[in-house]
C-alpha cells in the first residue's frame, strides 16, 4: 500500500512552518495516479503559504512496483540514511525474493531514471554501462557527470534506446543507441553481472558500471587513467 504522513514543515526560504502531507511511499500497482503524479514531477512538491517558495522535502520515499516486482529507495543523503529504518511494506519485513531488484537513489532524476529501465524491461547495469560507452566513446566523459545524462525510452518501432544528455550548460540533446548494442553488452558482461549479485538494497550507478566493466576485461580506453 501506499502511505501517507502528516509532517510539520519548515519553509527553505523564509523559515515559516506549515503542516502539510506528504508520500513516504508509493505502490504503482495499487494507486497508480500517484505513480503518474511522481512521473510528472509533483509527488511530494510543496509550496509554501507564506512566500510561495516552491521545494521538495528532505524524506525518504519508497517506490514499489509489484507487478514488475522492483522497489527503489530514493534517499537524498545514502550514506546517512542507509541504515535507518525504512518504510517498506510490512509483508516484506523479512526480506524479498530473490528476483526483486532491489535499488538505491539520491536523486529525483536518478528515481524516475529506474522506474522506466524497468517498466520498459530492461536491466539498469546494461544501461549503465552503455552510458559508459558513450562517454567513452565520444570522450565526454570529463563534461558529463552522472547526473546529466538519463535513459529516456525505448522506441519499439525503430529498435532503439533513447537517452538524454546535457554537457555543461548547453541544452540537453538526445541520443539514440541500437537496441542491438543493448543485447551486445548485455552479452559481454553476462557472466561478471552473475558473479557481481549483491543481495539487498544496491546502488547501480557510474562506479558500479565501470568496476563492472574492469571485472569483465572490457572498460573502454582511457578509462580509469
Amino acid at each position: 500500500m501506499s502511505l501517507p504522513s502528516k509532517v510539520s514543515i519548515i519553509c527553505p526560504q523564509c523559515g515559516n512552518s506549515f503542516d502539510t502531507t506528504i508520500w513516504l511511499s508509493v505502490n504503482a500497482t495499487a494507486t497508480p495516479d500517484l505513480r503518474e503524479s511522481l512521473m510528472a514531477g509533483k509527488l511530494n512538491i510543496l509550496k509554501c503559504p507564506a512566500c510561495g517558495c516552491i521545494f521538495e522535502p528532505d524524506s525518504e520515499l519508497v517506490y514499489h512496483d509489484v507487478e514488475r516486482r522492483f522497489m527503489i529507495r530514493y534517499l537524498e543523503n545514502p550514506t546517512d540514511k542507509l541504515n535507518a529504518p525504512s518504510v517498506e511494506p510490512d509483508s516484506y519485513a523479512g526480506g524479498f525474493p530473490d528476483s526483486y531488484a532491489l535499488r538505491i537513489v539520491d536523486t529525483r532524476n536518478k528515481l524516475v531514471e529506474k522506474i522506466k529501465i524497468f517498466e520498459d524491461g530492461l536491466d539498469d547495469r546494461v544501461i549503465e554501462a552503455i552510458k559508459l560507452y558513450y562517454l567513452y566513446g565520444t570522450k565526454k566523459i570529463g563534461w558529463v557527470d552522472e547526473n546529466s545524462i538519463f535513459y529516456l525510452e525505448t522506441l519499439k518501432d525503430d529498435d532503439e534506446l533513447v537517452f538524454l544528455v546535457r554537457e555543461g550548460e548547453l541544452d540537453p540533446d538526445k541520443i539514440k543507441v541500437p537496441y542491438a548494442n543493448y543485447q551486445s553488452v548485455t552479452d559481454e558482461i553476462a557472466q561478471v553481472i552473475r558473479l557481481a549479485e549483491i543481495p539487498g538494497w544496491v546502488v547501480i550507478d557510474r562506479m558500479f558500471a565501470e568496476h563492472l566493466l574492469r571485472r569483465a576485461g572490457i572498460l573502454p580506453s582511457g578509462a580509469g587513467e
